[in-house]
């Protein structure tokens, strides 16, 4: 069994290029609620599950991924 004592913080209203410095520093599990909410995947997501496999199918380019 896992043994995680430190407690999670849940932050709102932190954005994309406004994170404040105590989320970059902390130690600490930090929840970031609504962060992604503006994310184009995100709120085709929130329509329905074929609005995001519709979103995400167009950056399909049939090109191969080599790693």
């Amino acid at each position: 069994m896992l043994n995680i004592n430190k407690k999670v913080v849940e932050v709102k209203n932190c954005q994309p290029g406004a994170i404040p410095e105590f989320v970059l520093n902390s130690s600490q599990p930090i929840i970031l609620k609504g962060f992604a909410d503006q994310w184009p995947s995100v709120i085709a997501g929130k329509k329905s599950p074929t609005k995001a496999a519709d979103y995400l199918r167009g950056f399909y380019s049939d090109i191969p991924v080599i790693a």
